[in-house]
């Protein structure tokens, strides 16, 4: 039976029970073997049971802050493998777990943070006290409970030594272990399958590991939909221990599809990943969806004053329990259950919906036992309203340094595309209704409810009125009228000792308090633009332009702050270079030049390594594979290296990937991996390294 791909591995067997260790903390061993520790071959190499306490120069027990791991051929001299102790501390342990087995170590202790378990570990520092979770290997590795000489080759044997060091490097009470050979020999009972159920959407195979020879841990699950075609890993679960006799696993594959054929066959492993003959294969059908029709006749219209109508037919209502309507604004991703509606409904009012605006539908049923029915293909509907909106409340207009300001307040619609600003040069009380109003703003956002007319003159009374309008484009009644005139404004000064600085939240600016000196000061505008602009905003106060470089500024504060309030921090901006400028506004309206600008630089923090990096071999070569990331868009590059050699970057794939695989790795050559992540032209800092042997 040949497996080939490996489509992941949903379940990392982390708690194997107190069988795993014997009574005190000492692994259980052969009747035949006379060693005071135990060694014991695998794929990866020699696991060395390294006397079963957590130690490390942070962290010494009785004094002791290491374990030397030494080797030697039968008969021949010792020679160093390593000194073997924990990590350091919390970050540099859980940083070598992925997601699922940090969680599960955490609650395996019992504890309720990854801090409290790491507190417990160093409480607790005998294996007897850790026996839950050291059926992990990155665990027991992490905490030198075992150590793993990762270099012996096929053929050869070897015994292992391991001692106490002190702080002061001194090696004491040294405990000899049996000899292993290589390559690594395992006699499993044959896997059966006990119990095996297809439903709708999940495979429940149960699989009877016997207890003769090596008594297995965790079974790999491969699996193939219909009768051809390579199998392919889709989980590793754990035995259960259930009777003296009884060993048992059980896994649940519900990635498959409704009416289809699979088979499966498992492979047993011991707890150094070595592994057995794969058992006989097993085929299962998932029980499809009630034969019952899906809905035709689909139509989505909109209806003025009511919405988007989605109709249908079901031609066998008494074969199903629900009809379920599903809705999105695209036609192909993102569709969210609006419904759940009896057999017999075909019809249903979506009555959340915003005009001018397309809506997708797709309806899916439930059977009578909950099955899941498949989803008719996609239609669309469009809603145009063609109520007009009430119009805005409370319009008046004072005069400005630049012009004459126009404010209103919203009548009160929640969905309106904006709003538009009407002028007359006739004065208010002479207005009738054959008065023409033209138009002098664009279509403002629904969010503004205020307008700067700089095109009106001095000199003459101007009246305004505002218009809302619905996303259908559908203008309100006037509003009521605001009339205005103005003279020539008096310039005051602007805001003095502008300043700013980058952190972690944005840009924060500061400025002179001008409330003291003067009191119709009632408060302030920020504007920015990017550094590589123009030289700084220009005389003509809120513009939005350099009258001297052209460059576009932006205003920052949608409404003046407070008179008290000298200072701002902007957190849009993101990375960059930027130009702040403030003016100051007086109570009439009218606003100052604005002040000296000042130059702020932020740089981006270096995005973090990937999480859970981890490395394993498969017939295709070198498997490099890592957690989601926060930032789905940024880059991986992997680097490699071996030994003696400098390392050098082999690729640069989407962190969304999350795997990569090395096929230029050569069989019997040992690699070091690292990582970086690459976001925005930045690398940051690399992962930490894994090491393994084609």
């Amino acid at each position: 039976m040949r497996a080939m791909g490996r489509i992941g591995t949903a379940g990392r067997a982390l708690l194997c029970g107190a069988a795993l260790l014997a009574a005190r903390g000492r692994p259980a061993t052969l009747a035949a073997q006379a060693a005071d520790t135990v060694a014991f071959a695998s794929p990866r190499g020699a696991y060395v049971w390294m006397k079963g306490t957590v130690v490390s120069t942070a962290h010494s027990v009785a004094g002791v802050v290491a374990h030397r791991l030494e080797r030697a051929r039968p008969g021949g001299p010792w020679e160093k493998v390593a000194d073997v102790s924990a990590v350091r501390d919390a970050r540099s342990f859980f940083g070598r777990l992925d997601t699922a087995t940090r969680r599960a170590v955490v609650r395996a202790l019992g504890q309720k943070d990854e801090a409290a378990a790491w507190d417990y570990i160093v409480r607790n520092p005998g294996a007897d006290s850790l026996a839950a979770i050291l059926g992990n290997d990155d665990v027991r590795l992490a905490l030198g409970i075992y150590g793993l000489d990762p270099s012996p080759r096929d053929g050869e044997t070897w015994r292992y030594r391991v001692s106490d060091v002190d702080a002061d490097g001194a090696v004491s009470r040294p405990v000899v272990s049996n000899a292993v050979s290589f390559p690594a020999r395992a006699s499993f009972d044959p896997v059966r399958v006990a119990e095996s159920l297809g439903a709708d959407s999940v495979v429940v195979l149960r699989w009877y590991v016997g207890d003769v020879g090596t008594r297995a841990k965790t079974v790999e699950i491969w699996r193939r939909a219909g009768r051809s075609g390579d199998f392919e890993e889709v989980d590793s679960v754990a035995v259960s221990i259930l009777a003296a006799d009884s060993l048992l696993a059980r896994s649940e594959d519900r990635d498959v599809t409704p009416g289809a054929m699979y088979q499966y066959y498992a492979v047993p492993r011991d707890l150094f990943f070595n592994r057995g003959a794969p058992s006989d294969t097993v085929t299962v059908y998932t029980v499809p969806m009630v034969g019952a029709a899906l809905p035709d006749s689909i139509e989505a219209r909109g209806v003025d004053t009511l919405g988007i109508v989605v109709t249908w037919r079901v031609t066998d209502p008494d074969r199903i329990r629900t009809v379920q309507l599903f809705r999105s604004l695209s036609q192909d991703t993102g569709y969210v259950q609006i419904a759940e509606l009896p057999p017999t409904a075909g019809r249903f009012v979506d009555a959340q919906v915003t005009p001018m605006t397309m809506y997708y539908y797709r309806l899916g049923m439930t059977g009578l036992r909950g099955e899941v029915s498949p989803r008719t293909a996609a239609v669309f509907g469009f809603f145009r309203s063609a109520l007009a909106p009430a119009p805005p409340l409370a319009v008046h207009a004072d005069t400005t340094a630049v012009g004459f300001r126009i404010a209103w307040t919203p009548a009160g619609d929640v969905d309106l595309a904006g709003y538009r600003v009407y002028r007359t040069d006739a004065p208010v009380d002479t207005l009738t209704d054959s008065t023409a109003l033209r138009l002098v703003s664009a279509l403002l956002p629904p969010a503004d409810t205020v307008f700067v007319d700089s095109a009106a003159g001095a000199g003459r009374q101007y009246t305004w009125a505002v218009r809302a309008v619905s996303p259908g484009g559908i203008e309100s009644g006037y509003s009521n009228p605001a009339s205005a005139s103005r003279t020539a404004a008096t310039a005051f000064a602007p805001p003095s000792g502008v300043s700013g600085y980058a952190d972690a939240r944005g840009v924060a600016l500061a400025w002179a308090d001008m409330a003291g000196s003067d009191p119709l000061v009632s408060g302030y505008v920020v504007l920015r633009e990017d550094a590589h602009g123009g030289a700084g905003p220009g005389a003509a106060a809120g513009s939005g332009a350099d009258a001297q470089g052209g460059s576009a500024w932006d205003t920052l504060t949608a409404r003046p702050l407070g008179r008290l309030e000298n200072g701002y921090r902007d957190t849009t901006a993101v990375r960059g270079s930027w130009r702040y400028a403030v003016m100051a506004e007086r109570v009439d309206g009218t606003r100052s030049a604005p002040s000296a600008s000042v130059r702020v630089s932020r740089k981006p923090a270096p995005p973090p390594p990937p999480p859970g990096f981890r490395v394993r071999a498969d017939s295709a070569g070198i498997v490099l594979a890592w957690d989601p990331m926060a930032d789905s868009a940024a880059r991986v590059r992997v680097y490699r290296y071996e030994r003696g050699g400098r390392p050098a970057r082999v690729a640069e794939v989407g962190a969304a990937e999350l795997e990569y695989v090395d096929r230029d790795a050569r069989p019997g050559h040992r690699y070091w991996y690292y990582m970086a992540t690459v976001s925005g032209g930045l690398e940051g800092p690399r992962s930490e390294e894994r090491t393994i042997r084609r």
